[in-house]
């Protein structure tokens, strides 16, 4: 064992008696899920759930459709738990989680999983960072192996970091140049996210990343990869009491590590509008970014603005592309919709206009069509139609043994009052034309209109 993972390897021996509690290990049910496991409850799978007595969140959903399993480890971090000076570390993290651990060498993961025609990837939001494969499922095993070996020994060493450090910084520079509107994107996301946790980019800065040293790295890793901060969710073709020994002999060990706290809520962004003006002398065409601050997730005012977003941006047939980009034509492209983080939410708005005098007139379309849902009851056939697209996303992010393993993980880790799947689709499906008048006037007003304006 090398010395840097030694020194990892002390750090956590050192901590892991911190507020150290028991957990029993078996039947100890992840709240949030506890009706899933009632004959009575309306599910359109079974789960079930336990904690490992060192805290980690184990969820298994049993599917013999296929002969396969996914494996999914989400880690309860991302980039809001990053501070200013070291931003972009989750990502970072992520990206040195397949370099290699105390048994496996750098990208051996990898190759394992290619090995046994298995399918392998990583994504890192603001929230949480996931480890996702699905393979043969005689494979289970080794993939348990692999995850709890990096989980307990990664290999935190000068060249490991440097690579990666290259690799990120070649990423950054390759989506700045390939993506023209880049930096005023980043530049909204702080208009909208004023707070510094919800506001820097995922990828992080380039300066602060070229800046990270050794011990930043092996201490976020310490802090936060650890198995009282993590799920784990098996999703596929599994027996559950065989399933059970498997996990409990890779991860029953790993000790558990201080709690994470939860972070403080930020103050509310103030409802107050403002525009702004930036040149890009390399963007092809001008450009405007539209946002509005609204209601936290999780509260009934954010399950209307939902149904609201796919009548309003979802699909091409939805007001405002079929207007903006069908009848009048006043821009080259729009997207946009409902963006999340954590306990902040917004709606916002990006188009691209073949000139300035379209940029106006395409941003006075955008608020006309605002004021009409403001103003006038949404018919029941539009409500209907947007109500029968949300169900098929939902049931689309379950119909894959992986899509279900990283639902499970994303509700056990974000949604505390989740209960089941029918109870969460029941809330959309219930909200009623006047709900959607209510909300559109609360936080849809012309004056707390957020305005980003791109000129070349």
């Amino acid at each position: 064992m090398n010395e840097a993972l030694n020194t990892v390897t002390e750090k956590r021996t050192e901590r892991r008696f911190k507020g150290l509690r028991s957990l029993a290990c078996g039947c100890v049910l992840i709240v949030g899920f506890a009706s899933l496991l009632q004959p009575q409850a309306k599910t359109a799978f079974p789960v079930t759930t336990y904690n490992l007595r060192n805290g980690l969140q184990v969820i298994l959903a049993e599917d013999h459709s296929l002969p396969v399993v996914s494996v999914v480890v989400a880690y309860r971090v991302g980039s809001i738990r990053e501070k200013p000076g070291l931003t972009g570390l989750a990502y970072f993290l992520q990206k040195l989680m397949f370099q290699g651990s105390q048994n496996v060498g750098p990208l051996q993961h990898i190759s394992q999983i290619n090995r046994v025609g298995g399918d392998i990837n990583a994504t890192t939001s603001e929230e949480l960072t996931l480890f996702y494969q699905t393979v043969p499922s005689n494979q289970l095993p080794i993939i348990l192996w692999l995850e709890s070996d990096r989980m307990r020994y990664l290999d935190i060493r000068p060249a490991t970091i440097e690579r990666v450090r290259a690799s990120l910084i070649e990423e950054i520079v390759e989506r700045r140049a390939s993506e023209p509107y880049w930096d005023s994107n980043l530049l909204f996301d702080q208009v909208l996210f004023p707070n510094f946790p919800y506001g820097h980019p995922v990828i992080g800065f380039e300066e602060d990343v070229l800046a990270l040293t050794m011990e930043d790295i092996s201490d976020f890793y310490i802090d936060y990869y650890a198995p009282n901060n993590a799920a784990l969710c098996l999703s596929g073709d599994i027996q559950l009491p065989r399933a059970r020994e498997p996990i409990s002999r890779y991860f029953e060990t790993l000790p558990r590590d201080s709690d994470i706290p939860d972070l403080p809520p930020g103050p509310p962004r103030e409802r107050r509008g403002e525009t702004q003006t930036v040149r890009n002398y390399l963007a092809p065409s001008p450009a405007f970014h539209l946002g509005f601050p609204i209601a936290a997730p999780g509260t009934r005012d954010f399950t209307i603005l939902t149904v609201l977003d796919y009548i309003l941006m979802r699909g091409e047939t939805s007001r405002i592309p079929r207007r903006i980009l069908q009848k009048e034509r006043l821009a080259i492209e729009i997207n946009g919709g409902i963006e999340k983080r954590r306990d902040r939410a917004a709606f916002r708005i990006f188009a691209v206009n073949n000139n300035d005098l379209m940029v106006e007139r395409c941003r006075d379309a955008m608020l006309s069509e605002l004021g009409k849902v403001k103003t006038g009851f949404v018919g029941q056939d539009e409500l209907a139609k947007a109500k029968a697209m949300l169900r098929m996303d939902m049931v689309r992010r379950t119909a894959t043994s992986l899509e279900k393993a990283l639902f499970l993980c994303e509700s056990v880790l974000t949604q505390p009052g989740f209960s089941d799947f029918a109870s969460e689709l029941e809330k959309y499906l219930s909200v009623t034309p006047s709900e959607i008048v209510g909300v559109a006037n609360r936080y849809f007003k012309d004056t707390d209109a957020l305005v980003l304006n791109i000129q070349k």
